[in-house]
């Protein structure tokens, strides 16, 4: 896995075989209250890439959270 930064974003690129990698980027928003990752699969055995988007929100310390395991 190679890992740099692109101005704001991090990048993470990571060979999975001879044809096949997967680039995911990390960007946090403006107001920093949200994550956004973005992976994308690059393969020969897909007739095109594939990418998938998520958005992660920041949580406010009034949300409740998960119980803590014990």
């Amino acid at each position: 896995t190679k890992t740099k930064w692109e101005g704001d974003i991090l990048v993470a690129e990571t060979k999975l075989d001879k044809s096949t990698k997967l680039t995911q980027s990390f960007r946090l928003s403006d107001d920093a209250k949200h994550l956004y990752v973005t992976s994308r699969l690059e393969s020969s055995s897909l007739q095109s890439p594939v990418s998938v988007r998520r958005v992660y929100d920041l949580l406010s310390s009034s949300t409740p959270q998960a119980p803590t395991p014990k």
